[in-house]
């Protein structure tokens, strides 16, 4: 911070339980003295458009990049009328390469021949530089050995490799984020985001099943593969026998066919189709994450990339239970979203021994030695896998024992895409269909935006669509810079979600006190989600009208902002949720929209340790006010709560930083003194610390205090997380 005036840190010691209970009363909303109105809106969905750009990927049908080409190769179709491309230029990696095309030039372009010509500036539009990629996270088919070493290439490669131009989301295929995770270029936010993942994880148990029928088996049984019952089956008859006659029957060529219980392979059809029909709702599953993400990102700019970590995609081809038609669907959506899609098995280099986790009898490894070929391939394990980088461009990266490296890979291979643009010819507010292709080239394969909403911008305000599209954009609208806060607090013995919006002073648009109408009305619609569901758990929708003809509303506002809503959620189980907000300022039609984390902790788990939100207010203010916006040079207090403190403190480790949205440089990070807990039960510990914000001017902006708890052992890794904004 300020060289002159730095932060300073005051450890308070003294606060007691009661006090801590008492600091989190619950709220009233700020903005009572506003009239409320919940009118419904027009779901008409319009998207205003001036320009349409579309980035192109052109392959060979092998998925072969196909590169030199220039804006008079390209064909651009709306509605199928020809259009003339205006705008033309080529990304590589980092670099603008090729001129504009000419106005006017019929799409025959003007492009620089000269592969390293820097581009000069379009007249009529910039290319968006960046990426937005998405990390998918197969939890549900990944070991836990693979799953650890994953965590850790995902953070190596989020600390290291990331630029500030990359836009990332992740994604656990498990429900830990489905498809509500956001894109963000926020280093700190990913890091958690991955944290989250680890605490949701849902990895299948390896609880040993009847026999030990493996995966493959039953995929094989399933099929028809009478040769794979048969050995199953002969597996069940010794196991079943007991222990007397294992030896009697230890040589499975000692059992013939004519030998086998009927009943015994009926039993054994049965529990393989059952494993098949488990594993082909985790599958059918990853499929729905990936539809819904694809479905998000596909208006996106720039480039798009999804990057599924797995160690199995198998589709179950031949069975009942075959995935290929869903995956064929899936895979056309990715395609015409202009998303390529890179699977990175995570399992590294693959061999056909017994892995350490895997609890197997002797009779189970003497018939996989016996017939070797009882065990998927690494093709058929991948195979769904193969069809949908196939499919999009991508590519298969497996074999490798550097994830950070296969991370890379498939990043760096898909920054190379052309980018066309064209000044549409009406504005009908209808939706308009795209088609590009390669002149004279029908083999190339051609992967650009596959139409655009030809809205007027005149009319594409006050609608409730618009709201809806900005709730749903996996990038924040920030039209009206939006502040949501969600603080989960204890009152009493229960736990209790505040959530608050606040629009800065500086964003409002005000009427004149003269001007005939006196009001400020804002649209409002806020909504919870349980981590990886789509359907709400709580929410709002409502307009908030101020009456400026007050003199102190008006001064409120100017002085404070508008804090437009607080409130409760009582009830929610533990677990974590996301709480999505959307606001439009209706004198300007301005919107804009924000998201947040936050969990619920089980507090009555007395066996592990977890914390409350960090709540911030000023100085000797007990209560959140709805706004984590703070004035240069105040005095801020931070209080939380930690619960199921064990009774021996000394191993544990609590440390606070001060961290600026724009560096990765904490401004400060120290080890915060852990106050005990008191009262009978001793289950909470309340902890406080008070710091002063800087009076340069130029230090204003957005922050977050972090604070984690950690032990030696691992057994404690707790870590909470809040964002405010210094005016």
């Amino acid at each position: 911070m300020s060289k002159n005036k730095p932060l300073t840190i005051i450890a308070v010691l003294f606060l007691t339980l009661a006090q801590a209970v008492t600091c989190f009363p619950q709220q009233t909303p700020a903005a009572s003295s506003a009239k409320q109105d919940t009118s419904q809106q027009d779901d008409t969905i319009r998207v205003g458009t001036a320009v349409v750009q579309t980035e192109a990927i052109v392959t060979d049908k092998n998925g072969k990049r196909i590169n030199g080409l220039t804006a008079s190769d390209f064909q651009v179709m709306d509605d199928g009328a020809p259009q003339t491309i205006d705008f033309f230029t080529v990304i590589e990696g980092s670099r603008v390469l090729n001129a504009p095309a000419a106005a006017g030039s019929g799409g025959a372009g003007n492009a620089a021949s000269g592969a390293g010509a820097e581009a000069p500036a379009s007249p009529l539009t910039n290319p968006y530089q960046g990426r937005h990629i998405a990390l998918v996270f197969d939890d549900l088919n990944i070991s836990l050995d693979n799953f650890n070493r994953s965590r850790k290439a995902l953070a190596d490669f989020i600390n290291t490799k990331l630029t500030p131009n990359d836009m990332v989301a992740l994604i656990a295929t498990g429900g830990a984020l489905a498809s509500l995770q956001q894109f963000t270029n926020d280093k700190q936010r990913l890091l958690s985001a991955l944290n989250r993942i680890a605490a949701q994880n849902r990895i299948k148990e390896q609880v040993p099943r009847l026999w030990n029928i493996t995966d493959d088996e039953a995929l094989r049984i399933d099929r028809g593969d009478t040769t794979a019952l048969q050995n199953v089956t002969r597996r069940a008859v010794i196991e079943d026998s007991g222990p007397q006659n294992t030896m009697a029957n230890e040589s499975s060529e000692g059992l013939g066919r004519g030998n086998l219980s009927a009943s015994m392979e009926s039993k054994v059809r049965t529990i393989a189709s059952s494993i098949v029909r488990e594993n082909a709702m985790i599958t059918r599953n990853n499929l729905a994450t990936l539809k819904g993400l694809f479905r998000g990102m596909a208006d996106l700019p720039g480039r798009k990339i999804a990057v599924l970590m797995t160690e199995t995609f198998v589709t179950a081809d031949g069975t009942t239970e075959d995935t290929n038609n869903e995956l064929t669907q899936i895979t056309e959506l990715a395609r015409r979203s202009g998303i390529s899609v890179y699977a990175l098995d995570v399992a590294g280099l693959r061999t056909n021994s017994v892995g350490a986790a895997e609890q197997i009898s002797a009779s189970t490894l003497a018939s996989r030695n016996i017939n070797p070929d009882m065990t998927l391939s690494s093709f058929e394990r991948l195979n769904g896998a193969r069809k949908l980088v196939a499919g999009t461009g991508g590519a298969l990266i497996e074999n490798t024992n550097s994830l950070i490296a296969g991370l890379d890979r498939a990043i760096e291979e898909s920054s190379n895409y052309y980018v066309l643009g064209f000044k549409p010819a009406v504005l009908d507010n209808k939706f308009h269909r795209l088609s590009v292709k390669i002149k004279g080239k029908p083999e190339l394969i051609v992967r650009a935006r596959r139409g655009y909403l030809a809205a007027n911008p005149e009319t594409i305000r006050g609608t409730g669509a618009e709201l809806k599209e900005a709730l749903s954009s996996p990038v924040p609208v920030i039209g009206l810079p939006l502040e949501l806060v969600a603080n989960v607090v204890p009152t009493g013995n229960e736990q209790v979600t505040i959530t608050g919006l606040h629009v800065g002073r500086n964003y409002l648009t005000l009427p004149a006190p003269t001007a005939a109408d006196q009001t400020a009305a804002y649209d409002i619609e806020t909504y919870v989600f349980s981590a990886g569901r789509d359907d709400a758990v709580g929410g709002v929708k409502r307009t908030v009208t101020y009456d400026l003809a007050n003199p102190e509303q008006r001064q409120k506002l100017k002085k404070e902002g508008a804090v437009l809503l607080v409130k409760e959620y009582t009830q929610l189980p533990p677990g974590i949720y996301q709480v999505r907000a959307v606001v439009r300022e209706k004198a300007t039609g301005l919107v804009g929209s924000a998201y947040q984390f936050f969990e619920v902790p089980d507090t009555k788990d007395r066996k592990t340790v977890s914390m409350s939100s960090i709540v911030l207010t000023p100085a000797g203010q007990p209560a959140f006010s709805g706004a984590n916006s703070f004035k240069l040079g105040s005095d801020v207090d931070v209080r939380f709560v930690i619960y199921n403190l064990p009774k021996d403190v000394a191993g544990l480790t609590q440390r606070v930083k001060l961290v600026s949205a724009i560096g990765d440089k904490p401004q400060f990070d120290m080890e915060l003194p852990i106050l005990q807990p008191t009262g009978p039960d001793r289950a909470q510990a309340a902890q406080v610390m008070n710091f002063t914000l800087p009076t340069d001017y130029k230090l204003r902006g957005r922050y977050s205090v972090i604070v984690t708890l950690k032990d030696a052992k691992g057994k404690v890794d707790v870590e909470r997380r809040t964002d405010f904004v210094i005016e």
